[in-house]
C-alpha cells in the first residue's frame, strides 16, 4: 500500500501547512532485508566468500563454516591490485535466494584491501555484503570512521603489530585525499583484547596466521577465540538461529577429529 506521507501530516497537523517537516523513523519492514521473512520462509544456504592471498586454502577452516550451514568459496587474492578489486566488485550471493546477499572472511593483505573498499559506503551499491571479517590485516581503515550500516565488521589484530592506517574522507560519492600512517596495534583492553574502535577489533597476542590450522603459526587458544567470535557476528548478520545443544554435542564429539582434513567434506569452489 503506497501512503502519501504529506498528506497524511498536513491532515494530521493542519497548521504545519508550509512549513518543513522531516520523518524520525518509519516503522516499515526493509524488504532488502533477509531477516524480515518469517523464519518458516523457505531459506538457502548463505554465500560466503573466504579470501586470502594464496592459490588454496585451509580445508579445516572452510570445512568448518561449511558445518555451520554457509555456501562456501574460495577467493584467491592473485597478483591484488586493481584485478582483485574487479573480482570484488563482481561478488554475488547463492544465485538461488531472493536477496543474493554475500559475507566475506578475508586473511592478510587481502583482507586488508577488502576493509579499506568495503569502508567506503559507494563500493556497496546494492547492499548485497552483510558480513565482513577480517584476519590480521596488513592495513585498516579509519579508527575513527564506522562502516557503512548495512555491513557487519569484524577485525582480528595482532597485538605489537605494525600496520598501515589509512583516513580518507568521504561524502555521497564524493571522495577526498588518502592519508596512510604506520601504527602499532596496542593491546586491547582486559583479557578480551576489545579495542576502542569505531568497527568491533579485537587483539591477539599470536602470530600472523594463528587462525589457519595448516600454519606453524597456527595457535588453537586463539583461533578458538576468534573463531567463536567470527562465528556470533556471523549468525547476526544473516539473522540464523541455531540449536545450541546440538551444536556442542557435534562440537564434543568432532573436535578431535576436525583436523584430520581426510575426513572433512571440503568442496568449498574457487572463484577465478
Amino acid at each position: 500500500m503506497n501512503m502519501d506521507t504529506a498528506k497524511l501530516i498536513k491532515a494530521a497537523v493542519p497548521e504545519a501547512e508550509g512549513r518543513n517537516a522531516r520523518i524520525l523513523s518509519q516503522n516499515v519492514s526493509d524488504h532488502k532485508d533477509p531477516n524480515f521473512l518469517s523464519q518458516d520462509f523457505p531459506r538457502q544456504p548463505p554465500r560466503l566468500y573466504i579470501t586470502a592471498e594464496s592459490d588454496d586454502f585451509d580445508a579445516v577452516t572452510i570445512a568448518e563454516w561449511q558445518a555451520e550451514g554457509f555456501d562456501v568459496q574460495y577467493l584467491p587474492m592473485g597478483n591484488g591490485g586493481d584485478e582483485y578489486l574487479k573480482k570484488l566488485k563482481g561478488l554475488r550471493g547463492n544465485e538461488t535466494t531472493t536477496f543474493e546477499t554475500f559475507g566475506i572472511v578475508a586473511y592478510g593483505d587481502a583482507a586488508a584491501m577488502c576493509l579499506q573498499h568495503y569502508h567506503i559506503m559507494d563500493n556497496n551499491p546494492d547492499f548485497k555484503i552483510k558480513l565482513l571479517i577480517a584476519y590480521y590485516p596488513t592495513a585498516i581503515p579509519d579508527p575513527k570512521g564506522r562502516f557503512p550500516n548495512n555491513i557487519s565488521a569484524l577485525v582480528h589484530l595482532i597485538g605489537g603489530e605494525d600496520v598501515d592506517v589509512t583516513v580518507q574522507s568521504q561524502m555521497v560519492g564524493i571522495q577526498g585525499k588518502r592519508r596512510t600512517s604506520r601504527r602499532t596495534i596496542q593491546p586491547g583492553m582486559g583479557t578480551s583484547g576489545l579495542l576502542r574502535l569505531a568497527y568491533p577489533s579485537y587483539t591477539y597476542q599470536a602470530q600472523p596466521g594463528f587462525a589457519e590450522h595448516d600454519l606453524d603459526e597456527y595457535d588453537a587458544i586463539s583461533a578458538d577465540l576468534a573463531w567463536s567470535r567470527s562465528l556470533a557476528a556471523a549468525r547476526r548478520a544473516f539473522g540464523l538461529t541455531v540449536d545450541l545443544e546440538y551444536v556442542w554435542e557435534q562440537n564434543v564429539q568432532g573436535r578431535s577429529s576436525s583436523h584430520d582434513t581426510t575426513q572433512l567434506p571440503v568442496n568449498a569452489q574457487s572463484v577465478a
